[in-house]
């Protein structure tokens, strides 16, 4: 079975010095390395700051607000995720113990639910995503009622 791992971090604090970053860095590499070698390691993705973040909010009646920063103000953000194949949550939790996040910040172990995979995969096409602006001028559709999302 699939299985999220979200990797949140103090980010103003999770690392003292280059060194640690350094060697931080290289503990990561090496579990991410061992995942491929059995071939568990389905995706990661590491986040910038959760300062660059912009959120959105929107409602049916059009109104649309956007801020700057993360969308909760909380010690620890989401830096990034791993998804992998586990046998079970039990397996995924004792993959999480070795992701060097966990033992300065903590890693959020969730079961990914495959009953909607958006958007379904096409071999034989590959469409990036637009910026809104370059989709069209008028006011955007919520994202489940358009066809080019």
């Amino acid at each position: 079975m699939r299985y999220a791992l979200l990797i949140y971090c103090d980010e103003e604090t999770a690392v003292s010095d280059d060194r640690d970053r350094d060697r931080r860095e290289e503990q990561f590499t090496a579990i991410l390395d061992g995942l491929r070698a059995r071939g568990v390691l389905v995706h990661i993705q590491r986040l910038r700051s959760a300062r660059a973040a912009r959120i959105v909010r929107c409602w049916d009646g059009g109104d649309i607000i956007i801020t700057d920063g993360p969308a909760a103000q909380t010690r620890e953000q989401l830096t990034g995720w791993v998804i992998a194949e586990c046998e079970d949550l039990d397996g995924a939790v004792r993959l999480a113990t070795t992701i060097p996040a966990a033992w300065y910040g903590s890693v959020e172990v969730r079961p990914a639910d495959d009953t909607l995979t958006y958007p379904p995969p096409s071999p034989d096409r590959h469409t990036p995503l637009q910026p809104h602006a370059a989709r069209s001028s008028r006011r955007p559709l919520p994202w489940h009622a358009r066809a080019d999302v």
